[in-house]
């Protein structure tokens, strides 16, 4: 089996629920003079960041990805789970001089989110920068997850000119990539996954409707939570329903997982509505329970889910 290389940031989640409305606490016509809190009766440290989100998920869905990120000199206790869980550390790096990625995350009742990162160690430019460590030939494909924007470019740049495939998901990255670099990443990419928000910011960015950006692309992948995706690919728009009758508990980790089980249909050959059908399904996993990597199941569960509602 070939590997999937997972790019993005490893990071120490600590997620804390308000129960209340962000909408409530929040005066419009005040935002520049912004001074807010929130009381939260708890605050749970978890193990997060995109890269090992979608690794953990690809490893339960019987792919071998491959974490391509940096960690801090606090990084033992999170070797170990991935360690536990059989997820290869041979490509992550270590920075001792500064902690792991942490990332504070605030939801609401409507499950909002507001989210602090402090950047620690993914801040060293000099590590993960480039693809040489690899055997590209054992390589399926790459996804370019949501990290420090120079390291993107610079990881985008090195699939291009080493010929792996990858998708990209620009994530919160989008507004401090430049216009030229994030047309660049497009145009050589197998395709785009994005939130709702994040393909607003897509369009405001680069001056152009969805579809045409999906032209550019390959495909264009916008989820929409518990509505499921859209798919824009040659024209057409197709909405894909998530998995009904779904009880929340925290959408933190719903989009990592969602694009472990896109990525896992395209490695199979799957049509792009077959793809979202099994991102779909294995973010319906992830989003009954707190935390980012909680999730369990078995594939045989993931495939009767899928053949249910699918």
């Amino acid at each position: 089996m070939k590997s999937i290389i997972v790019t993005g940031p490893i990071v120490y989640d600590y997620i804390m629920s308000f129960d209340g409305f962000f909408k409530d606490s929040i005066i419009s016509e005040e935002l520049d003079h912004l001074s807010i809190s929130f009381q939260t009766e708890s605050s749970i440290n978890y193990f997060g960041g995109c890269g090992p989100n979608i690794a953990y998920t690809l490893k339960l869905l019987g792919e071998n990805p491959l974490i391509f990120s940096v960690a801090g000199n606090d990084f033992d206790r999170y070797k170990a789970w991935l360690e536990k869980n059989d997820i290869s550390i041979e490509y992550i790096s270590i920075d001792n001089d500064n902690p792991t990625t942490a990332a504070y995350i605030l939801n609401d009742k409507n499950q909002n989110q507001i989210s602090i990162f402090s950047s620690g160690a993914a801040k060293n430019l000099a590590l993960c920068n480039s693809l040489n460590d690899f055997d590209i030939d054992s390589v399926h494909m790459a996804i370019i997850a949501p990290d420090i924007p120079d390291r993107m470019a610079s990881l985008a740049q090195e699939c291009i000119e080493r010929e792996v495939p990858y998708i990209f998901d620009p994530g919160q990255a989008i507004t401090a990539l430049s216009k030229e670099y994030l047309n660049l990443m497009i145009k050589c990419c197998l395709g785009l996954i994005v939130n709702k928000y994040e393909a607003s910011m897509l369009k405001a960015k680069l001056g152009m409707p969805l579809m045409q950006i999906a032209k550019r692309a390959g495909f264009l992948i916008v989820t929409l939570g518990e509505k499921g995706c859209e798919i824009y690919q040659k024209d057409i728009r197709k909405i894909i329903p998530a998995v009904p009758g779904i009880k929340t508990a925290d959408i933190t980790g719903g989009g990592d997982a969602f694009r472990a089980g896109f990525i896992h249909g395209f490695a199979e050959g799957k049509s792009m509505i077959e793809c979202c059908q099994m991102a779909n399904t294995s973010a319906s996993f992830a989003v009954t329970v707190f935390g980012t990597q909680e999730h369990h199941f078995t594939y045989d569960n993931f495939r009767k889910r899928l053949k249910k509602y699918y």
